[in-house]
């Protein structure tokens, strides 16, 4: 066999073995997600996007509104961030430059 050829033979056939792997990994977590026991998660916990986007305004001076926070960009109110308006904070804080 040529070099070619066994390079060519055994990408196909960690091709496949990836392909194989792939699979038993995916039944493995649905039996997985099946077996174990359901968390609850808390209902008033805030989006961690949001939380991020929050710190960064801030870090800015500015703060974002409850509408903003709430904002996504098809319209529709969820714990997504995405508006370009912000509020400037009232505090009095130093922008950086």
């Amino acid at each position: 066999m040529t070099s070619a050829a066994c390079v060519t033979r055994g990408a196909l056939l960690g091709l496949f073995g990836g392909l194989v792997a792939a699979g038993a990994m995916s039944i493995a977590h649905r039996m997985a997600n099946d077996i174990a026991p359901k968390a609850e998660t808390p209902a008033a916990e805030t989006d961690p996007t949001v939380k991020v986007a929050s710190a960064i305004t801030r870090s800015a001076g500015y703060d974002l509104s409850e509408d903003q926070k709430l904002w996504r960009h098809d319209g529709a109110r969820s714990p997504v961030v995405a508006s370009p308006h912000l509020k400037i904070r009232s505090s009095g804080s130093s922008r950086r430059s």
